[in-house]
């Protein structure tokens, strides 16, 4: 069914045994938790409690409002609204789960107290290139997702028949949404092979399926009109498109965190656009871009985020950030198209 030899066995059995020393459990995931770090974490977490293990769950900063129909979501603390609640737990933990990011810098002003903690840390991650903040590392870029792997490593411990209905659900959820609903970062059999097994522990696909994409709020389907009518702008020679959107314009619909999600997706759809940018002004901090980067075939996302917007992720979905104007953003966009020129353009 799956190739246990992706994993190390030795590995697999130090974790075995964290878990099983381990009474006081914190989960960690990056800023701006998206379906994956959010799935994977009350994923994992349902899992530690059904063992008997105490979690608390650390966001850095708020989740999407559309991630509410993940089980247990709500239960988590927020570390830029609960410091000292969250430093405590972290003081107490005698185990802490880093997930879905590669780099202290990922989880912004706990970073240093995650990383000061004098216990043992383990990192379950998708991303390339992870720092050393963890004491192990289950780092394997080429899954989907980091619930996919989370299921991979619950499923080679031997505990696929313990794992409950909210774990798979959780699991599912996340993969979903990291894959756009598998249509992409999922061209392997083993992935089915994933959803199959999480659907036969009860998960009926439709009903996640409406929840997740078919409750959208009235407000972003007018942003997202706003911003296909008049903040679009297509680069037919360089087969690229780039989608902008400001603070005003996002209180202006009464935009609430996650309306913008999957916007970016959108011209991909256009018939010779392969590559797609969407820069968004932060709400809360001043000059701040958020970058988001989604391509098809061969153009490399995470190397273009890396080389011109301080960012990285995977090779068709990368994220970045910018510390400037939308203007001088978009002017670092343009030149990013004349850099990777050649890569656009090849056939």
């Amino acid at each position: 069914m799956f190739n246990d030899s992706i994993f190390d066995a030795q590995n697999i059995e130090l974790l075995r045994k964290k878990i099983s020393q381990a009474n006081n459990v914190v989960i960690c995931v990056h800023v701006s938790p998206d379906g994956d770090a959010v799935g994977s974490a009350t994923g994992l977490a349902a899992y530690l409690r059904q063992i008997g293990k105490n979690v608390t769950i650390i966001f850095p900063n708020q989740m999407p409002d559309f991630l509410k129909v993940v089980p247990s979501s709500y239960d988590h603390l927020r570390y830029d609204r609960s410091p000292e609640a969250s430093d405590l737990m972290i003081k107490a933990a005698d185990l802490i789960f880093c997930l879905d990011f590669n780099s202290k810098s990922r989880i912004t002003d706990m970073g240093d107290k995650i990383a000061e903690a004098k216990v043992y840390k383990i990192m379950i991650d998708h991303h390339l290139d992870p720092d050393d903040l963890c004491d192990l590392v289950f780092s394997y870029p080429e899954m989907s997702s980091t619930c996919e792997l989370v299921f991979r490593i619950l499923w080679t411990m031997g505990e696929y028949e313990k794992l409950s209905f909210d774990t798979c659900k959780s699991l599912y959820i996340g993969m979903m949404t990291d894959t756009g609903e598998l249509s992409y970062n999922s061209n392997r059999s083993e992935v089915f092979t994933t959803i199959a097994m999480l659907i036969e522990k009860g998960i009926d696909r439709d009903e996640v399926h409406n929840e997740l994409f078919m409750n959208g709020t009235e407000s972003r389907y007018r942003m997202q009109g706003h911003m296909l009518k008049d903040n679009l702008t297509l680069y037919p020679e360089f087969g690229a498109a780039l989608q902008t959107l400001t603070k005003e314009e996002f209180k202006e619909y009464g935009c609430i965190k996650g309306d913008t999600e999957g916007n970016v997706n959108i011209p991909l759809s256009i018939k010779g656009i392969n590559f797609s940018v969407f820069l968004r002004e932060d709400t809360e901090k001043e000059n701040t871009i958020r970058v988001s980067l989604r391509s098809l075939g061969d153009i490399k996302c995470n190397e273009i985020s890396a080389a011109c917007f301080n960012g990285g992720g995977h090779a068709r979905a990368s994220g970045g950030e910018l510390h400037c104007s939308m203007e001088e953003a978009v002017e670092v966009f343009n030149k990013a198209l004349i850099k990777f020129e050649d890569m656009l353009k090849a056939k």
